[in-house]
């Protein structure tokens, strides 16, 4: 219910390891992103966070195009631990309509070969700090996505 209640005015939202949100209000949470009910949110963390797969994929279907900060460190399905790629889709998705995002947090999120190699290639242009770190199973083949993406001026 709290998410309910948050002003149209927020600009930052910190979540970070807060279990005890529920699918419930990561659904409301969602919902409220989707209605662009917190239109001004430049800083969001979901980071240590446990969501379902229906509620990122609300999430990040619905991020407002004012984001500017995104950490989704060590994120986590509910369920099996690691998202897999349909997961991550609506974000690449969205990452056309975020061009005032400057920085994509990502650190241990347990990024597969698809996940990672579909992220890299979809980056933002106005990405300006990307972390990555305490991905170990990231392959080569991604890597070589995200030096293509720097050398195109993506980054």
């Amino acid at each position: 219910e709290l998410f309910a209640v948050l002003p149209s005015t927020l600009c930052v939202l910190k979540l970070q390891g807060q279990s005890g949100v529920g699918p419930k209000g990561w659904r409301e949470l969602g919902e409220r992103l989707h209605v662009g009910q917190i239109p001004r949110l430049t800083h969001l963390s979901l980071s240590h966070c446990r969501l379902g797969l229906a509620d990122v994929i609300t999430i990040f279907s619905a991020l407002p195009e004012s984001l500017k900060i995104l950490e989704l460190n060590e994120i986590r399905h509910a369920g099996n631990g690691a998202f897999q790629l349909s997961a991550w889709m609506p974000l690449v998705s969205r990452f056309s309509s975020l061009t005032h995002l400057r920085e994509l947090k990502l650190r241990v999120c347990r990024l597969d070969r698809d996940s990672a190699s579909i992220l890299f290639s979809s980056l933002p242009l106005s990405l300006q700090v990307l972390d990555i770190s305490g991905n170990p199973t990231v392959p080569s083949n991604a890597w070589a996505l995200l030096g293509s993406a720097m050398e195109r001026g993506g980054l």
